[in-house]
């Protein structure tokens, strides 16, 4: 674990032993359920899949943290993916936005209820592997960052 990953643990340690001092175990587990809730209503589940050249997986965009965002990031396994080989794109749209489009000027704005499918690529599993996912939504809001990280195993793509 490298030393910034290791104070983000420690950190998130500490404000869970301070919700836990202040409010009471049964407030700890509570947030713990509603972060799992809310993870469950963005990421549509099984929605991970290998495909030809890359992974794609779709997000719900439920009404909890939508706007408009400057910068996306996507890792998988930890390894930062390059923003020209990441695509996120409507249903039925033809072409989507690369997150090497997004921008300040140009931001990606995600509105409520509008589901996206996003595309990465260069990033190579077969099914059944375990990955980890995390996109990061750089906002032009305080606060700054949004991010989800998907822990799933990898299906397979249903086609057109």
């Amino acid at each position: 674990m490298t030393g910034s990953r290791l104070g983000e643990a420690v950190s998130l340690l500490r404000q869970g032993v301070e919700i836990e001092l202040r409010f009471g175990t049964h407030s700890l587990a509570a947030m713990a359920e509603l972060a799992e809730t809310v993870e469950a209503s963005v990421y549509v589940p099984r929605s991970l899949v290998a495909r030809p050249g890359g992974l794609a997986f779709s997000l719900a965009n439920p009404p909890l943290r939508v706007g408009a965002f400057r910068e996306v990031r996507v890792r998988v396994d930890g390894v930062p993916v390059p923003s020209p080989a990441v695509r996120i794109r409507w249903p039925g749209a033809r072409d989507g936005t690369r997150a090497s489009e997004v921008t300040a000027g140009a931001p990606l704005r995600l509105r409520a209820g509008d589901p996206t499918d996003w595309e990465v690529d260069g990033v190579e599993r077969r099914v059944g592997d375990p990955v980890v996912v995390r996109v990061e939504l750089v906002s032009l809001a305080i606060p700054p960052l949004v991010w989800l990280e998907l822990h799933e195993r990898v299906g397979t793509d249903p086609g057109p």
